[in-house]
Parts: C-alpha cells; structure tokens; sequence
C-alpha cells in the first residue's frame, strides 16, 4: 500500500499542470467557444473560479463527455448547485472539467 500511495504521489509530481481543485457554484455563465476544437461548452459559476474563470468540458474525452454536457446543462436550465472538478488548467487558466456532481 506504502508503495503505490509514493507512486501516485510521485506520478502528481511528474505532471507539471496538473492542479486538482474543485469549485461549488451557480452557473452564471455559460458558452460554445466553436473556434477551440476540443473544447465542448464553457461554464462560469458564482462564486467565481479562479484565475481566468472558466471551466470547460473536452468534447475529446470520450469517458464521460455527454454525461457532463447533460449534467451542466441540468444545473444551468434549474439554476441547481453544482460542483465542478478539474484536475488540469490549460496555459491560459481554462480549467478542464473532469467530473460534475450536482
């Protein structure tokens, strides 16, 4: 166990954006960046995320995508409570949504 807890701590290191984090929030905003390729929609929330504020689902990750779509757009349409995890921040401070819980 001692082992693989120092790989997985090793392995976090390694990866030089990785920042694991999480927000709790109302969806204040919500946008389609169509020129971004990879990037489905965009969501900000109340309170704000930090740095650059956004927080957008990969149309390229093929595990949970539509799961994620549907689940931001629920949160977004009752105006719902939702938390949202990312755990990489692209150069310009996107956040990549890795999971969504409502």
């Amino acid at each position: 166990m001692e082992r693989l807890v120092l790989i997985s701590v090793l392995a976090l290191c390694a990866l030089g954006d990785a920042r694991a984090d999480s927000r709790t929030g109302v969806i204040s905003s919500w946008s389609v960046h169509y020129n971004s390729g990879a990037h489905g929609p965009c969501i900000q929330v109340a309170p704000a995320l930090p740095g650059k504020g956004y927080a957008c689902a990969l149309s390229s990750s093929p595990t949970n995508y539509k799961e994620t779509v549907a689940a931001l757009m629920t949160a977004r349409m009752t105006g719902q409570t939702v938390s949202v995890f990312w755990d990489y921040e692209e150069s310009d401070g996107t956040k990549i949504i890795a999971m969504v819980v409502l």
